[in-house]
């Protein structure tokens, strides 16, 4: 019996050997079956990264040339509306994650440059800051510039520089809307409309007989609000184009031998966000991402800014808003009955 506890113990002792060097072996074993997993892992994160990297720089690069070579005073935007939601998903994701991105957001806080990011792809528009370029035709002229070179040229040197003149291709902005163009679309013009229509289908062409002086004095405030507003909000309100030196003022210019304000060279400034010399009356406007000759101010209402090729007709717009207001109102309370 002795003798069968002894084997029994010398076994127990192996098996217990066995048993607390197997799963230390199993181990190590796994690790370095996982060990290349690993390291293709690490591997491919790498790369990940270095392609971001490389994606980001690249992209960045490409807006910068752009922003450089840009013929308006414009800031450092996205080149394309479809870039503009690449640039935004980039900076969301970048955000969460806790990274820092360099990318450059011009856009105004509300979103509607998102929603332009959205739209305006689908509609293949150009973008000229954060404006919103419909429509633009060529034009055939020369710079003043150019034409103040021209003093002192001989002969050769002049046909040389007619024949310059006769290529250059400039770009005229037809139809521009601004940035809040959804509140133009989605609310000003509703608003204008329904009022409209509501005084046309109740008072304009109902049965009462009423004098014809006031149905053609409401049609042409009505028509002349609808016309102004988007004189206002759909063209061009003065983007300024970038110069890269001071212009010389032209002989052209001068109003009973004085200089004007804006083309006095003194008044002209640098810009390091636009890369370009500036009048004084010139303002980089954040929302529209441009500058703006004679700015007055950005109006959500029409979408665009005010300056100086639609002032005028903004100050049509706001004095016959409050001109029809109160025709319709007087229409619809039947104020204006007694005028038969």
């Amino acid at each position: 019996m002795e003798k069968y506890s002894l084997i029994n113990s010398t076994i127990e002792h192996d098996l217990m050997s066995e048993s607390s060097n197997g799963p230390s072996n199993g181990i190590e074993l796994l690790e370095s079956f996982h060990e290349p997993k690993r390291d293709l892992t690490r591997l491919q994160e790498s790369t990940s990264c270095l392609i971001d990297e490389a994606f980001l720089v690249e992209r960045q690069e490409n807006k910068v040339r752009h922003w450089k070579e840009s013929p308006y005073a414009v800031g450092c935007v996205e080149v394309t509306w479809a870039d503009e939601l690449v640039g935004r998903r980039l900076r969301s994701s970048y955000s969460r994650s806790g990274i820092h991105c360099d990318d450059d957001d011009s856009s105004p806080s509300c979103g509607c440059v998102y929603i332009s990011g959205i739209v305006c792809p689908r509609l293949g528009t150009k973008r000229i800051g954060n404006m919103i370029v419909l429509k633009e035709s060529e034009l055939d002229e020369s710079s003043e510039e150019e034409d103040d070179d021209d003093e002192g040229l001989d002969e050769e040197n002049m046909g040389r520089m007619d024949l310059k003149k006769s290529n250059i291709r400039r770009k005229k902005l037809d139809i521009v809307i601004g940035p809040f163009w959804p509140m133009m679309v989605f609310v000003t013009y509703p608003l204008v409309l329904i009022v409209s229509l509501w005084t046309f289908f109740t008072i304009i062409i109902s049965p009462k007989e009423l004098n014809f002086i006031v149905v053609a004095i409401w049609y042409i405030f009505t028509f002349g609000l609808l016309f102004s507003l988007f004189q206002v909000s759909c063209r061009d309100p003065g983007i300024l184009k970038r110069y890269r030196k001071i212009p010389k003022t032209s002989k052209k210019r001068f109003i009973n031998g004085i200089i004007p304000y804006n083309d006095n060279p003194r008044y002209w400034s640098w810009n390091d966000n636009t890369l370009t010399y500036c009048p004084r009356s010139a303002v980089y406007d954040s929302d529209c991402a441009c500058f703006i000759e004679d700015f007055d101010h950005t109006c959500p209402w029409t979408g665009t800014a005010i300056g100086k090729k639609n002032m005028g007709a903004f100050q049509s717009f706001v004095a016959l808003v409050f001109v029809c207001l109160i025709l319709d109102i007087f229409l619809l309370t039947g104020a204006l009955d007694n005028l038969r």
